[in-house]
């Protein structure tokens, strides 16, 4: 194999690309990259196919020392339809997070049926707030829960010494 300037070693072989391993010297990294690189595939073949069997490491890091408008990761696709996966995250054979192409995300679920599909449980902080409506929600408190509309609260449910749902709570007739 020819060697490339202590980066390794490589072979090239025709319509097969270039393979490279081993290590840059005291450098763990087999290639190092400064400025841009393009890579194409084909429709049977990802023009990016990384894989490792390691444990305790990640396979691969993307890093933007850039402090103020450093952006990590960009994936983009001309798909639209909800045939098209933009992104597929999975643990073995189960999905973890989908990105369809009609913007349907998917936590858990393999196939989200709406916008946002989630299999299990969500969190959520304090409040579930209507887009575009912002005095309308949904607000948690410890052992509360408030149904708010325009701002007043329509509903109010207390768990306590004495339980209590409270109707008409903003005073509204």
């Amino acid at each position: 194999m020819p060697k490339i300037k202590n980066m390794g070693h490589a072979t090239a072989k025709f319509n097969e690309g270039v393979i490279i391993s081993g290590s840059a010297g005291n450098d763990t990294k087999a290639l190092v990259l400064t400025g841009s690189m393009v890579m194409s595939g084909s429709e049977s073949k990802p023009a990016l196919d990384i894989y490792a069997n390691v444990s305790d490491q990640y396979v691969a890091i993307i890093d933007n020392d850039q402090g103020s408008s450093g952006h990590g990761l960009k994936v983009s696709s001309d798909g639209t339809g909800s045939g098209t996966t933009i992104l597929n995250l999975a643990n073995g054979t189960s999905t973890v997070f989908k990105v369809r192409g009609d913007g349907r995300v998917g936590i858990g679920v393999g196939t989200p049926g709406s916008t946002l599909s989630v299999d299990d449980e969500i969190a959520v902080g304090e409040k579930l707030i209507h887009r575009g409506d912002p005095d309308t929600y949904l607000m948690f408190d410890d052992d509360e829960l408030h149904l708010v509309a325009g701002g007043r609260t329509m509903l109010k449910l207390e768990e306590g010494a004495t339980d209590k749902l409270l109707v008409n709570h903003g005073a509204l007739d």
